[in-house]
């Protein structure tokens, strides 16, 4: 076994001083280039292992989990519908529709005349009438 080295010994302090590295064989650029590969492997050693350690979490917590139901569900409903108590309205007939043609025409013509007395007695009067009732300045003839 070898004696350990006092830093205090001045005779290995000499020595030391007296060495020096060898040359090397590679240029300046070849270095700076070493250094920065062997850096660079570094750092992207770093990114696989994150990534390789994401990539077997996420597989592992989608294999672990429970698997949920479907987000949609399909849900079949049968309705009844009663049918209307009344009957339904009947649409008006050609005849009657210009039968009411005619009438209104009719009153038109005969300037506004009531359709029918209705109850009212026989003392309805033209519209005319009327109006010449309440302004003089109308003459029942319009």
């Amino acid at each position: 076994m070898q004696d350990p080295i006092n830093p205090t010994d001045d005779g290995i302090i000499d020595e030391l001083r007296k060495l020096s590295p060898l040359p090397s064989s590679q240029s300046k650029l070849d270095l700076w280039y070493a250094a920065g590969f062997k850096a660079a492997q570094r750092r992207s050693r770093k990114w696989h292992i994150a990534a390789v350690t994401t990539i077997v979490g996420i597989a592992t917590l989608s294999l672990l989990r429970p698997q949920r139901q479907p987000s949609v569900r399909i849900i079949d409903r049968v309705v009844y519908v009663q049918p209307p108590t009344s009957p339904p309205p009947q649409p008006i007939s050609f005849a009657s529709a210009l039968e009411n043609h005619r009438q209104m025409e009719d009153a038109v013509q005969d300037r506004f005349r009531p359709l029918s007395t209705g109850g009212h007695g026989t003392d309805a009067k033209p519209l005319a009438a009327w109006m010449s009732d309440l302004d003089p300045n109308i003459s029942g003839g319009m």
